[in-house]
């Protein structure tokens, strides 16, 4: 009976999922195109200016309002992007939902779209939801003017392909997502729950070292005893190869005066001062105010 019902749970989820993806899909803007636009022109100047281009071009899923709207940056988002198109290998430890998949995605299809045989590899704990990666790659094509928009060679759910010969593929968290291609930039989105998330770094760590670009990146929440835990912790030190860790644009650890320690601090006293005073309230109020009965 328990594990009926918990098929039938897992079912629900698994439709839930596909009726997201669907909405995502046909709530995606329509490309028009503008026959008074230079856009031999306009596709030199967004090659040359990545900022020019997601700033015009770019967009993101709103779930909350159910569409697509205009992909605008934040300043820790682009100092996360600045750093992958410098080639940084980059690390960021986010809280869920604040967007920095979604932010991740515009550096990647700017790569695919504008620079010669650039290959990336995207990695997340199965394959399902590293296929989601390569969907939301799908929709910023599928939002671009067709005077910008190039005809896939490939189109599936797992790998797309421009005519320039960049590709993206989707690989599920395991060693062989890396040691299946060569790639010059690598994903691992949600990387708490790629438990061969060190496999995965080691096989691709050759054709990094000799790309152009050469960059990895890795965003998860956090999660204790994780491999991606280990690394965010290490990247602060110098052996490091990842430099970097991101929380709003500061580097951790942060100073004794800094806004996220002067808020927690704060916030832990008012822990321990607001339950002191309702223990002490309680012990001072009139015994017609409380039920005996409920005394613990």
């Amino acid at each position: 009976m328990l594990i009926a019902e918990g098929l039938k749970l897992f079912d629900s989820a698994l439709a839930d999922v596909a009726r997201q993806r669907i909405a995502r899909q046909r709530a995606a803007p329509v490309a028009v195109a503008d026959d008074g636009v230079d856009w031999a022109a306009e596709r030199e100047r967004c090659k040359a200016d990545f900022w020019y281009w997601a700033s015009k071009y770019g967009w993101v899923w709103d779930a909350k309002a159910r569409k697509s709207t205009p992909f605008v940056a934040w300043p820790a988002q682009r100092e996360l992007i600045d750093s992958v198109l410098r080639g940084e290998w980059t690390i960021g430890c986010k809280a869920r939902r604040n967007g920095f998949t979604a932010a991740i995605m515009h550096p990647i299809y700017w790569l695919s779209a504008f620079r010669d045989r650039h290959s990336t590899i995207t990695v997340s704990q199965d394959m399902d939801t590293a296929q989601d990666l390569v969907g939301w790659l799908r929709d910023i094509h599928m939002a671009q003017p067709i005077g910008l928009r190039q005809t896939l060679t490939i189109d599936n759910t797992a790998h797309l392909a421009w005519p320039n010969g960049s590709s993206v593929r989707a690989k599920p968290g395991n060693e062989r997502a890396g040691r299946s291609l060569a790639c010059d930039l690598l994903f691992v989105d949600e990387a708490r729950n790629v438990e061969q998330l060190d496999d995965v770094l080691a096989a691709a760590e050759a054709t990094l070292e000799t790309s152009a670009i050469g960059a990895s990146v890795i965003v998860s929440t956090g999660k204790p005893g994780s491999a991606f835990h280990r690394l965010w912790k290490e990247s602060g030190e110098e052996t490091s190869r990842y430099p970097r860790r991101m929380f709003f644009g500061w580097q951790a650890p942060y100073g004794y005066a800094s806004l996220p320690v002067l808020l927690g601090t704060t916030g832990g006293l008012g822990l321990i001062v607001g339950p002191a005073g309702l223990w002490l309230q309680r012990r001072h109020r009139a015994p017609e105010l409380g039920d005996s009965a409920a005394e613990g």
